[in-house]
């Protein structure tokens, strides 16, 4: 809009009356407006937006029009002298005929809203009016526009003067909050696509955009110091380095450990937008201030300057009404949940993303899950009717009040119909104030004497060049707020506090139906109170079995993971403990899973909050990727203090849980832990050797994959070339105890037993580097029960035993051996695969308990 707004007038001011003209009469008739939206393709509330925002834009045309020495003519021609005035180049006509126009516009939605309140979904008969009736609508708007021009002229100097320039003010505010979230939310996308992509893209694209705002900035500074500041400008002096001030306040705070700990997303790329927006709201300021001199303002008279500001403006209000009408709906959705309707079955949506069967659904179904589909879909496999009726749309007689429009509303509006129209009033005086340059009508002089040849006389306010500096300074307050709230306020979200925020100053983002669901807490997966263990990338996600998380939660009483596209689709088997219940299996899926509660494992009491555990369970191409928890209103984070006892497991699928239901969680390993509460980290995979080998789909070995932060599955995705090198530091606390137990995968590739030796020798040199005094048990093989005679097949018998001894030869005094043998029998394995079953971890790990409380561990706690 602001480019159009800044084309000449070639041809003719004729020529682009009536062109506009033209296109309004199409829009005239609901005929050829509903022609127009379908043929757009696009859903009834996007159409419809479109629609409001033409409209919008052939009246801030017609508005600049007004201006024009020909449309002044016309206009006092045309009026009789009923609205005649004398004042300096009869510019008066021009600047109240701008107001008129938009006038009307602002008085045609404030119209609107008004008939709309309360309207939550289609169904209601006035949903007709956003939706449709354009050509009754069109003719109000007209109809609104010529009696705006019979109105008295006193009228629209207090208009123009008072109530525009406040609706302009708060257009602007609602600009400032808005530009603050897009400046969040643009450095999380470009972040979340980096982080999600092999392509260095988006890094380059965050990386330009900072520098490019803060070089825009810069240069902008040093301009306005080079030709505003000048002798004798003080107040000008002030607001240039002063603006300067906050900008590298909000820099540095930007950056500040505190801020980053509690939100690592935020940094220079939020700071330079903002910044960049207030040197601009200076220039703005300053270029339109009216000096005596032009030392201090060498633009005052210039009409390229005042062109430009136009352009500047109109494109900042089409952006900023295109974004608030968007950020209202979905922020609406996010706060207060996305309908009114309860009781229905969960589905998957159209793209094929599934979420958990435990939610609702808070949208309408997709076209294939529709009743109808249904039932047509069946009578083509019964052969009654031809496959293509199943292309065919859906008829109108299921009591749509959009017409031929797709209705994406039936079931709750996508924003409100009310505030949309307040945000395009206000709008609507913004470009008045815009295209009239801030001028106000007045019949005192506003600057030096009285002419009695001049009824009223037009110039520029000291309020309007206030209005644009303390916007700035508002802009840099907000963008504060939302850095500083999470460190002063760590029981809330940055997400969260900008939303809102958001609501609170804007109340545009109030839902048009009662919420659903009570407002939540979002934990990000970056939150310090999440205590992870186990392997996990930048993702976050992990591969490895027993990997997790645990965090501490006071006044529990709902709980959602919600999880990334790195997710393995269909489904990936995590196992989840609260309080002091079991552990029990969802399959959980990328997007939102609802993890159901049982009220007797939540803790009721005062400052004791309540554990919540949640590992992966399966050991083979199952991957989980957090992106954030979701808790109840009220629920807060504790710190989560882990026990100084930390067994480390290595191995392979012996202690992995291998065929069991529940995977690691019913493990051997997962089990002594339990009993010990003891923190545990297991790095065991099915299949793979301890040599680094290929072996039953294990690309490397342990004794490589071990230092990685993938696991040895090697399990080929686009993110990860598994030779990421894993940080032991982020093993808090270390492990305390080293349990290893491997060598049947080794046996079985026809490893020979002196290059099995060398290699586990090797191995241990490596983990004596990390940990050179925790104590590490080698467990030797149970062997395969191969009958139910009792037959056991042992491997590298001896061997074990040798890596022992030329260990503590070494010196190494702090390595003992766990001797297995015989602990296992035909009884004890799944007859197919000769794995352990169930009762046999319990009977392992007794065993193990055993060894360790021999070696002088104290037994577990009862």
């Amino acid at each position: 809009m602001g480019l159009l707004l800044s084309l000449p007038l070639a041809g003719g001011l004729t020529s682009v009356a009536t062109s506009c003209f033209a296109g309004l009469a199409f829009f005239c008739t609901s005929t050829a407006a509903s022609m127009f939206f379908k043929s757009c393709n696009c859903n009834s509330s996007i159409a419809t937006r479109v629609g409001f925002a033409i409209i919008f834009m052939l009246n801030s045309i017609l508005a600049w029009i007004m201006k024009t020495d020909l449309a002044i003519k016309l206009i006092e021609k045309w009026s009789f002298d009923y609205i005649k005035m004398e004042c300096a180049g009869e510019k008066c006509y021009g600047v109240l005929a701008v107001h008129r126009i938009c006038f009307a516009l602002a008085l045609f939605h404030f119209v609107l809203s008004s008939l709309l309140i309360g309207v939550k979904d289609t169904k209601d008969k006035r949903a007709a009016i956003q939706n449709g009736w354009w050509g009754p609508k069109v003719l109000l708007w007209f109809i609104l526009v010529g009696l705006s021009f019979v109105i008295p002229n006193g009228f629209f100097m207090f208009w123009g003067n008072y109530v525009c320039l406040i609706g302009a003010s708060i257009f602007i505010l609602l600009g400032l909050v808005l530009l603050v979230d897009f400046a969040h939310s643009w450095s999380e996308t470009c972040l979340e696509n980096w982080e999600n992509s092999s392509s260095n893209f988006w890094q380059w694209v965050l990386i330009g955009s900072t520098a490019i705002m803060y070089a825009f900035t810069i240069t902008l500074t040093g301009l306005l110091y080079g030709f505003f500041a000048g002798s004798g400008c003080s107040l000008n002096q002030f607001f240039i380095s002063f603006n300067l001030a906050l900008c590298l306040v909000i820099t540095l705070t930007s950056i500040h450990p505190a801020i980053q700990e509690r939100n690592p997303r935020s940094g220079l790329a939020q700071s330079s937008m903002v910044a960049a927006y207030c040197t601009y709201l200076v220039v703005s300021a300053l270029s339109n201030h009216v000096h005596e001199t032009k030392q201090c303002n060498p633009l005052r008279d210039g009409k390229k300057t005042q062109k430009a500001v136009l352009v500047l403006g109109g494109i900042f209000t089409f952006l900023a009404i295109a974004y608030s009408t968007t950020r209202a709906a979905t922020q609406s959705r996010a706060l207060v949940g996305k309908g009114n309707k309860k009781g229905r079955i969960q589905l998957a949506d159209d793209e094929g993303n599934h979420h958990s069967e435990l939610g609702y659904v808070s949208t309408q179904p997709g076209r294939t899950e529709s009743p109808r589909y249904q039932a047509l879909l069946a009578a083509v496999e019964a052969g009654a009717i031809p496959a293509s009726a199943l292309d065919e749309e859906e008829d109108e007689d299921e009591d749509e009040v959009v017409g031929e429009m797709r209705d994406d509303e039936r079931t709750g509006t996508r924003y409100n119909y009310s505030w949309f129209h307040i945000i395009f009033a206000i709008a609507a005086m913004y470009v008045a104030m815009l295209l009239t340059d801030w001028n106000v009508v007045s019949k005192q002089p506003i600057t030096g004497s009285a002419d009695p040849n001049y009824d009223v006389y037009i110039g520029r306010s000291e309020v309007a060049m206030w209005t644009r500096v303390v916007s700035g300074w508002v802009c840099i307050v907000l963008y504060m707020w939302s850095l500083l709230a999470p460190v002063l306020m760590p029981d809330r979200m940055l997400a969260q506090l900008k939303t809102l925020f958001l609501v609170a100053v804007t109340a545009t983002l109030t839902v048009a139906s009662p919420p659903s669901t009570p407002p939540t807490v979002e934990i990000r997966n970056n939150d310090p109170l999440i205590y992870f263990h186990g392997r996990w990338d930048s993702s976050p996600g992990t591969w490895w079995t027993g990997s997790g998380l645990k965090i501490n939660v006071d006044n529990l009483k709902s709980l959602a993971v919600n999880l990334g596209p790195l997710t393995t689709s269909p489904f990936a088997a995590v196992g989840v403990s609260i309080g002091d219940s079991p552990f029990f299996t969802i399959n959980a899926t990328a997007g939102v899973n609802n993890i159901p509660l049982n009220a007797t494992f939540l803790s009721h009491k005062p400052n004791v909050p309540t554990l919540v555990r949640i590992n992966v369970e399966g050991s083979s191409n199952n991957r989980i990727n957090l992106k954030s928890i979701t808790l109840n209103a009220g629920a807060k984070l504790r710190p989560y203090k882990s026990s100084k006892l930390v067994f480390q497991i290595i191995g392979d699928s012996f202690s992995s849980g291998y065929l069991l239901p529940m995977g690691v969680d019913q493990a051997w390993p997962f089990i002594l832990g339990e009993r010990y509460g003891a923190e545990h980290r297991i790095n065991a995979q099915p299949g793979a050797a301890l040599a680094d080998i290929p072996s039953y789909g294990n690309a490397r070995g342990v004794s490589f994959q071990y230092f990685r932060t993938e696991d040895t599955g090697f399990y080929y995705t686009t993110d990860h070339n598994y030779t990421t090198p894993w940080n032991f530091a982020r093993d808090q606390p270390p492990p305390t105890h080293i349990i290893i137990h491997i060598g049947a995968n080794d046996n079985a590739q026809n490893v020979t037993a002196d290059q099995f030796v060398q290699v586990y020798s090797d191995f241990l040199d490596r983990l004596r580097v990390l940990y050179p005094r925790q104590p590490v048990f080698v467990m030797t093989p149970w062997g395969w029960p191969y009958s139910p005679d009792g037959g056991v097949a042992y491997y590298y018998q001896g061997q074990y035993q040798a890596i022992v001894n030329a260990r503590v030869a070494k010196g190494d005094k702090n390595i003992s051996i766990i001797d297995a043998t015989g602990w296992i029998t035909w009884d004890d394995v799944f007859p197919d695969s000769l794995h352990p079953t169930g009762p046999a971890q319990f009977k392992i790990a007794d065993n193990v308990q055993a060894a360790l409380q021999s070696w002088g561990l104290p037994p577990p706690p009862k």
